[in-house]
């Protein structure tokens, strides 16, 4: 027993809550393909040279840099849950969202941002490395 009770199964066309939560998980989801796709090592040969973010991934203007710091502080600090149930294949991929989330954070605007954009994609995968290392050392 869970504490619910009167649950019930609804079609999202019918219940904006549920069409928000589509909506927000499928974004999630295709920023999660998009990384993992171009971080993919496609061959043994491919693997010798460490793959990183483009510069095309810190294209932003402030509207879209605004954006993500919003998506940043819903997942990490309005529902941090996603830190404790968040499993499935991507769940590398989730961790490496974070991390780019936590270091588009840290810019007030997309000049800023553009001015430093050639560190980005290496902090972004140290930081990604930290947390990975920590999640493994839980188990």
């Amino acid at each position: 027993y869970l504490g619910k009770y009167k649950c019930i199964e609804m079609n999202s066309e019918d219940n904006f809550g549920i069409q928000m939560a589509d909506l927000f998980v499928g974004l999630i989801t295709k920023l999660m393909r998009a990384m993992r796709k171009e971080l993919a090592y496609n061959s043994k040969y491919d693997a010798i040279k460490k793959h990183l973010l483009s510069s095309e991934w810190f294209e932003l203007n402030d509207t879209q840099l605004e954006m993500y710091h919003k998506l940043y502080v819903i997942l990490t600090k309005y529902n941090d849950s996603f830190y404790k149930t968040y499993v499935s294949i991507y769940s590398d991929d989730f961790v490496y969202l974070i991390s780019l989330l936590e270091e588009l954070y840290t810019f007030n605007s997309a000049k800023e941002m553009y001015t430093s954009r050639k560190n980005i994609s290496e902090r972004i995968n140290d930081n990604a490395a930290i947390r990975l290392r920590a999640m493994f050392n839980e188990f």
